[in-house]
């Protein structure tokens, strides 16, 4: 488990990190949202611990991460802008990596460059960004750690490589119970992968909530009813997140359990209706609401 407490990191007078403190679970992919200089590229690197907190503390497994070199062992960062040698190659770097991280996969590394369609002996300055992005992701699920962080994982990726990338996250932390922090400015990126998100503004933790735990307490349903019924009206007493109109047909979210939802759905004889799955978007408008924010002030 990944535990931060109370920690706070400045630059001169800039606050970049005010008193946070999370838990993030062993084999869980957790979800980091913030506009740009919200705090997340920092709050990454004190997580991985490249930077020391001023105050507070970041442990893994209950031991102080900083200069901790057999816990460091045990991550792998892939930074915003990737570091490498000038003038190396993915095969030069992935041999230097071989040398950092015992359980390294030299061979599985090489397969999947080939499968991203990325030549191992071209010198890494002349790729693009969103290539090198795809080479380090790969040196990190390669890498063997029990802790992946990925500052902006999909940035300058095409949907394709993005997909296969997530499939291949998703299949480690199954397999071997790899935990995984990304980080977004896009909420539909971490669409279908996260399990828990949290919202960085202003260098402070907004919220961090389990997306399961969230979806159990709300609802999105669309219906038709015999008579027409407003969703204020038909789920009096649930607060309504969201509600669209098409026609007759009429979608709402409200906030409430399952059990809640239908007892008012069995009030009003229905032609047709039917439960939908959450989106990413509508579970963090819902937090965002209960913490006293519009999602202007955030950036996202």
């Amino acid at each position: 488990m990944i535990e931060v407490t109370k920690v706070r990191k400045r630059f001169g007078r800039m606050v970049a990190l005010n008193r946070i403190s999370m838990e993030i679970a062993d084999g869980s992919i957790y979800g980091l949202i913030g506009a740009n200089g919200a705090g997340k590229s920092t709050l990454m690197r004190t997580l991985s611990g490249i930077l020391k907190p001023d105050r507070g503390m970041v442990r893994l497994d209950g031991e102080s991460l900083f200069e901790n070199t057999k816990q460091k062992r045990r991550c792998f960062m892939v930074s915003d802008e990737q570091y490498y040698f000038s003038g190396s190659t993915p095969r030069e770097m992935m041999k230097y990596y071989a040398m950092l991280y015992p359980n390294f996969d030299i061979e599985r590394c090489r397969a999947l460059l080939s499968e991203l369609r990325l030549e191992e002996n071209v010198r890494l300055r002349l790729f693009s960004k969103g290539m090198r992005r795809q080479v380090y992701m790969a040196f990190a699920i390669c890498a063997g750690t029990d802790y992946l962080f990925c500052d902006e994982a999909f940035d300058g990726l095409d949907p394709s490589s993005r997909q296969k990338i997530k499939k291949l996250l998703i299949g480690d932390v199954e397999e071997r119970g790899m935990t995984v922090v990304l980080t977004s400015h896009n909420l539909q990126e971490l669409e279908n992968l996260v399990d828990c998100v949290g919202l960085l503004h202003n260098g402070a933790l907004v919220f961090s909530s389990r997306v399961d735990d969230v979806r159990k307490q709300m609802q999105k349903i669309q219906y038709v009813s015999e008579s027409p019924v407003e969703p204020k009206n038909l789920f009096r007493g649930l607060p309504l997140v969201k509600t669209e109109t098409r026609g007759r047909l009429r979608t709402a979210v409200v906030r409430g359990t399952k059990e809640q939802a239908e007892a008012c759905l069995n009030k009003v004889p229905m032609l047709f209706c039917e439960q939908l799955p959450l989106s990413l978007e509508e579970i963090f408008l819902t937090e965002m609401e209960v913490n006293g924010y519009e999602s202007e002030e955030v950036g996202i």
